[in-house]
């Protein structure tokens, strides 16, 4: 039998299945580093199922924020030669289960990446594409010309290459602003296979997808409703989160949930926004499973949240977050009420007021300032005590955990 030299590579006397479950943990550039310090490692990034290929992966450790357009450059120039070599010659035995890719679109490297994913695509070699078109850029460092912008990049990057479209089933986009007929050509035409959606600062009105079945929208910047969900019959996880502005209006939940039939877990956080309404389908609310309320002002109306509320014995899961809690009889009150319709819910959290930068800047007096001593958030342990016996009271059945935020 032959001993085992004191140096020997131990792990790479594994077998390829193991040693590939390892590289799957680890960015793709780190893997090809590996792959270079060993013949028996030299091949088998190539045999990867599921590829992640990170423009940020090739940042510098140091990179400021927000990120220079000089990075970026050499960010993408670093994911164009990885895509090349994974993706212009790939191993015969190798199919690509899943490939995220995450990149700028910048200079001319979507010209070197487009024709690279599309023929990938179109020889078999990549069954299933996840795509992110990343943007550095603060919703609120975004002018429209620039959101414009973006939009022509992405809708002449997918013209360009039709075949992304048709593998697409997850899609990520930031600051972007399409016109109607380039929204319906690109999502709603073209991406019957989308089935995740991601939207960060969006200007947007009807989502159309069959297929889709899960979307988070964050930071919608239009003044009105975020959007209206039409032809969505797979949806399964809604995700709305948007901090208000001055400029922002109510809006009436039944009109964006108005075709959301099989919606299972619901998260809305609309901070200090004020959406309205008194009905909802009964077909959307019976399916909910798991509900989250984030970020409930309670200065502003609550009749919102009572038509939801009204919706808990159908849910499984129900977690009730509070900004701007202190212990007046009306919101005290408020709480009892959802404790006591909602033999469901879990959790509670109450915050404490977060000032928003336009009322900083209008010299409002902070909150706890307009406040009496008696009515400012409890901050003591033995402030939370009686409140929780003022909520809970004789209810000696409720299993609510009520945590104490900021």
């Amino acid at each position: 039998m032959r001993l085992e030299s004191e140096n020997e590579d131990k792990l790479s006397t594994l077998n390829d299945d193991i040693l590939l479950s390892i590289l799957g943990r680890i960015d793709i550039r780190t893997a090809v580093r590996i792959s270079v310090l060993s013949t028996r490692w030299k091949h088998l990034p190539w045999l990867l199922h599921e590829l992640t290929i990170d423009a940020k992966d090739f940042l510098p450790v140091t990179c400021p924020n927000p990120i220079e357009a000089e990075h970026m450059d050499k960010a993408m120039a670093s994911l164009t030669e990885v895509a090349r070599s994974f993706l212009a010659t790939p191993c015969s035995k190798s199919t690509i289960a899943k490939l995220q890719l995450r990149l700028y679109l910048v200079n001319s490297y979507s010209d070197i990446i487009g024709p690279l994913v599309s023929d990938a695509i179109n020889i078999g070699t990549v069954k299933d594409l996840d795509l992110a078109i990343l943007d550095e850029k603060e919703p609120d460092d975004c002018y429209d010309e620039e959101m414009l912008q973006q939009a022509r990049s992405v809708d002449g990057f997918f013209s360009a290459y039709p075949s992304v479209l048709n593998c697409l089933t997850r899609l990520s986009l930031y600051n972007i602003w399409f016109a109607e007929w380039d929204t319906h050509h690109l999502l709603f035409d073209c991406c019957k296979q989308l089935q995740h959606l991601y939207l960060a600062n969006w200007k947007l009105e009807v989502i159309c997808l069959p297929k889709l079945e899960r979307l988070r929208w964050k930071t919608w910047i239009c003044p009105k409703a975020p959007l209206s969900l039409y032809g969505v019959p797979s949806l399964k996880d809604l995700d709305l989160d948007c901090a208000a502005t001055i400029d922002h209006k109510g809006f009436k939940l039944s009109e964006v949930l108005c075709d959301t039939t099989a919606t299972q877990n619901l998260t809305l956080n609309f901070k200090e926004k004020r959406p309205k309404g008194k009905q909802l389908s009964a077909a959307f609310i019976n399916k909910l499973k798991k509900l989250y309320l984030h970020g409930i002002f309670v200065e502003f109306d609550l009749l919102w949240t009572i038509v939801l509320i009204e919706a808990a014995p159908s849910v499984e899961l129900f977690d009730l977050e509070i900004t701007g809690f202190c212990p007046l009889e009306q919101q005290m009150t408020f709480l009892r009420i959802v404790i006591e319709q909602s033999p469901n819910l879990q959790t509670i959290v109450l915050n404490d007021y977060l000032p928003c930068e336009q009322c900083e800047k209008s010299g409002a007096p902070p909150r706890s300032e307009r406040l009496s001593p008696e009515c400012a958030f409890p901050k003591a342990k033995s402030e939370h005590g009686m409140i929780l016996k003022q909520l809970i009271g004789d209810m000696s059945s409720c299993n609510v955990q009520i945590l104490f935020g900021n």
